[in-house]
Formats: C-alpha cells, structure tokens, sequence
C-alpha cells in the first residue's frame, strides 16, 4: 500500500516500514550493527536525542583508516576545494543512505511543514579532524 504523503518532496526508506514502531534507541542500535558490518574499520559514536521539534540519531565518525582532511585543503580556499577527500566524502555518504534507510521525511520548509520520523546528522569528530590538521 502505498503511502500518501502531504507534500511533493515525501520519501521513506527501505527499512522504515519494519521499525517505525520500535523506540529511537533501537532503531539506533539496528544503525551502529549495519555500519560496524559494512565498515568494520570504522569507530563512531551515535547519539539520540529528544526535543520539542522532534528527535535525532547524530552519527559522529570517531576513526577512519585513511587520511579525512584533503591535503590541498585549507581555511583561506573553503569553497574551492573540498575539505574532506575522496574516501572521506564517500563514507559519509554511505552512513547517511545507512541512516535514511530507517527515515521517512515528508517536510518542506518553503511552506514550514515538517514531517519526519526523526532528523539526522553524520559527521567527523572535530578532534578528528583538528589531529589531521595538526592544531
């Protein structure tokens, strides 16, 4: 059965269906299994919270085992070269579709509607980053 959603932008994720009624810290744990399988080399710290707009699961990428910080990368070019390298870019982003499996969103700020199982955040630890660019 399909799912009617309010605005043109709604989405739900694979797994959303099998979980959308399990509490946000299963739902987090089921998150930290499938990331600790596809990257075993991986260390990340992920939190949940819950407030008066909704709640999150933040995904804060600990370890890594290759280099994060671009080194052509610095603070007076930040919008000409990519911070992060290749490898760094790419992680991410297969911890946010790891992530949005378990999401639905059906939001669009244009018309300040928000609709959304929970929001979500993937990053690098920033002492991460501060030992690579040797602060």
């Amino acid at each position: 059965m399909p799912t009617k959603f309010y605005t043109p932008y709604g989405w739900r994720g694979e797994k959303y269906e099998e979980t959308k009624n399990l509490p946000l810290k299963e739902i987090a744990k089921l998150i930290r299994k499938e990331i600790k399988q596809k990257f075993p080399d991986v260390k990340v710290s992920i939190r949940t919270k819950h407030f008066s707009g909704g709640c999150s699961i933040d995904v804060t990428i600990k370890q890594a085992p290759f280099k994060i910080i671009n080194p052509e990368w610095d603070y007076t070019s930040p919008y000409t070269v990519d911070k992060y390298t290749k490898e760094a870019r790419e992680l991410l982003k297969e911890i946010e579709k790891i992530v949005n499996q378990y999401r639905y969103d059906d939001s669009d700020a244009q018309i300040d509607y928000f609709d959304t199982n929970f929001y979500s955040h993937v990053c690098f630890d920033w002492e991460l980053e501060k030992e690579e660019l040797n602060f």
